[in-house]
C-alpha cells in the first residue's frame, strides 16, 4: 500500500480521469449489484433472473478492479489466473441461473412479473464476455495451441503433405498418383 501513494502524487490530467472513468465503473457496477440483490429480495420477482444479472455485474466490477491493479501494482501470475478463473465461474453462474430462471418465469407467469429482462440482458452480456474470453485465451496461448508437428501459415507444406490433384482415368478410378 505503501508503494501505491507515491504513485497517486506523480499523477497528471490524463492519468487522473482514467482513474476516476475506472472507479465509476466499479462503483457503478457494485451498485448496480446491490439493487439487483435488493431486487431479488420483492416477492413477485424471480430471483434466479435477477440474480444472474448481479452475478455478472460482480464479475464485470471484479474484472475491472483486477485489471485496474494489474496496471498500478505487480501481480504475479497465478494470482491473475485465479482471479480469472473466479470472474469466468461468476459469468457460467450468471448464465445458467438466467437459463433457469427464464423456465421457471415461463412456468410460473401467474406468479413472477419481474425477472424476465433481467435474465435476458444477463445471457446477452455473458455471451460477449464469455466471447471475449475465448478470443483472449487464443490470442494469449497464439503459438502454444499449435502442435508441434503443424507448420506455421508462412512455412511451406512438406513435399508429403503437398496436395496432389490428377484427373482420374476412369469413373471409378482412385485420385492418387500411381507409382
Amino acid at each position: 500500500m505503501v508503494e501505491f501513494i507515491p504513485l497517486l502524487a506523480q499523477t497528471n490530467a490524463t492519468s487522473a480521469g482514467h482513474t476516476a472513468g475506472k472507479i465509476i465503473v466499479i462503483a457503478g457496477a457494485a451498485a448496480g449489484a446491490l439493487k439487483c440483490y435488493a431486487i431479488s429480495r420483492r416477492p413477485t420477482t424471480n430471483a434466479k433472473c435477477v440474480l444472474s444479472l448481479m452475478f455478472l455485474l460482480l464479475a464485470w466490477s471484479f474484472c475491472r478492479l483486477l485489471a485496474s491493479l494489474r496496471d498500478t501494482l505487480p501481480v504475479s501470475p497465478p494470482w491473475q489466473f485465479g482471479t480469472g478463473l473466479l470472474a469466468f465461474s461468476l459469468v457460467i453462474t450468471a448464465m445458467v441461473l438466467g437459463i433457469l430462471g427464464l423456465v421457471e418465469f415461463a412456468q410460473k407467469r401467474d406468479v413472477y412479473i419481474q425477472g424476465r429482462a433481467q435474465a435476458i440482458w444477463s445471457l446477452i452480456f455473458c455471451a460477449f464476455f464469455l466471447s471475449a474470453f475465448a478470443l483472449g485465451l487464443l490470442k494469449g496461448t497464439g503459438g502454444w495451441m499449435l502442435s508441434r508437428n503443424q507448420p506455421l501459415a508462412e512455412q511451406p507444406l512438406s513435399p508429403v503433405l503437398q496436395p496432389v490433384a490428377h484427373a482420374p482415368d476412369g469413373p471409378h478410378e482412385p485420385t492418387h498418383p500411381r507409382p
